[in-house]
């Protein structure tokens, strides 16, 4: 009997894998056409059975996110995620020793961007939030980015409603 209801349909069916594609192998993977709502999006690689994630459409980059095992993902890269997903609010910690804060427009009560650099010389950014605020100085928008080098990795985008000076609704959406 076919069913409508999501928790009746199997992963047979396909709509609980991790990954958006499958490919036979590297060069099917890298030479496929992406478009930017693809970025953060899994893949498979048949021929190494390994996942990749796509970080940028244009030039085509992925990152590694699991070994040719069928364990899913290794300690190293599980750890390196639960990070950064801590890291949006809280700042780097475990693997980031140095990492500095920069608060700007620097000596206002009311920042407008906070980000966290790798090292004091500011040579590659680790996270950063961008925040946008009302004419009461409330935050409105703001926006979570997670860089891998030069690359955006991850986005979130909080937009948040006020009923005078309390929150009352806050949308995430993560890119």
């Amino acid at each position: 009997m076919v069913t409508a209801l999501h928790k009746d349909h199997g992963s047979a069916e396909g709509i609980h894998q991790i990954h958006n594609w499958n490919f036979i192998n590297e060069s099917a993977r890298l030479n496929h056409i992406y478009y930017p709502k693809d970025i953060g999006k899994a893949a498979r690689q048949l021929d190494s059975n390994t996942f990749w994630l796509l970080i940028n459409n244009s030039p085509v980059s992925f990152i590694q996110i699991s070994g040719g095992s069928s364990s899913g993902l290794d300690e190293i890269t599980h750890a390196s995620l639960r990070q950064l997903i801590h890291m949006v609010h809280n700042g780097p910690f475990e693997g980031f020793s140095g990492a500095i804060k920069e608060i700007l427009p620097i000596e206002n009560p009311f920042p407008t961007q906070i980000i966290w650099w790798s090292n004091t010389n500011k040579t590659e950014k680790i996270a950063e939030k961008i925040i946008i605020r009302n004419t009461q100085q409330f935050p409105t928008l703001i926006t979570y980015n997670i860089y891998d080098g030069e690359f955006i990795i991850s986005t979130a985008i909080d937009t948040i409603e006020y009923s005078g000076a309390f929150e009352i609704n806050r949308e995430r959406v993560i890119l």
